[in-house]
């Protein structure tokens, strides 16, 4: 049997109210962080086509000055890929979305050292539906404009599982009111995260084909912070038991759990 091909493909979200300069430190963070080899990086982001070029032109400008270099010396941003054959499977999954009418964008200079290094690449003009069907698990990333909000939770949701999913904007109601419709085990809100695992036990529910967070039981969690405002959970600290819900209930499930949500 033929190993079952990576498929959780996290999305990020910039509306067009956003902090662009937030979003933008945002996303290159999720980008290079551990080279690019995370399981909650960004694959595609999503951004609103009255922000999209600015955007795109911020990112592009930040990973112009990014520091591609030795993972051990200190001044280097980002380190190599971790072997060579992922590196190849990189580059072939580049090629193929090229192939598709992809184009490749990156300003980031490989160092001249020896090792498997990959210059951080945003690729636009793809098909957000054929982005969302392949996790690319390095520093890669596909990028799409949306128009409305409901267009962009159905075109985020257009894959077979998310773990993270983080959205940015200045309006907390706006992004808790699109988080609530996003099938990911973790959402966060402008890098905060207001999504958790509720299980007594220390399983993993499932979203899709996604994992759920790893917080806790839901007695675990008072409270977090959310820039200058605190966003708590209210109701028993001492919570029943949460079966996982079947995936055709996902959306219920979430509703359930998400209106216990409260700015306080």
């Amino acid at each position: 049997m033929e190993p079952r091909p990576p498929n959780l493909n996290n999305a990020v979200i910039v509306l067009d109210d956003a902090d662009l300069d937030k979003a933008c430190d945002g996303i290159i963070t999720a980008l290079t962080i551990l080279n690019g080899q995370w399981c909650c990086g960004v694959g595609r982001l999503f951004a609103h086509a009255r922000v999209y070029d600015a955007l795109l032109e911020k990112l592009l400008t930040r990973l112009h000055t990014l520091k591609l270099g030795d993972a051990l010396d200190s001044t280097s941003e980002m380190g190599p890929i971790a072997h060579s054959v992922h590196l190849e499977h990189l580059h072939s999954l580049i090629l193929n979305l090229v192939g598709e009418g992809g184009r490749c964008n990156s300003r980031t200079a490989l160092p001249q050292l020896n090792g498997c290094f990959l210059a951080p690449t945003i690729i636009t003009g793809i098909s957000p539906s054929l982005a969302g069907q392949r996790e690319l698990f390095g520093p890669v990333c596909t990028m799409h404009s949306f128009n409305t909000d409901s267009e962009v939770v159905h075109l985020a949701n257009d894959t077979p599982g998310m773990l993270m999913s983080n959205i940015f904007s200045t309006s907390t109601a706006r992004c808790m009111r699109i988080g609530r419709e996003i099938s990911a085990s973790m959402v966060m809100l402008n890098g905060v995260e207001f999504g958790f695992e509720i299980e007594e036990e220390p399983v993993l529910s499932f979203w899709g084909e996604s994992g759920c967070g790893e917080d806790g039981p839901l007695s675990t969690l008072t409270r977090f912070f959310s820039g200058n405002r605190v966003v708590g959970f209210t109701g028993s600290s001492d919570p029943p038991r949460v079966d996982r819900p079947p995936r055709r209930n996902v959306l219920d499930f979430r509703q359930r759990y998400f209106s216990r949500l409260r700015i306080i």
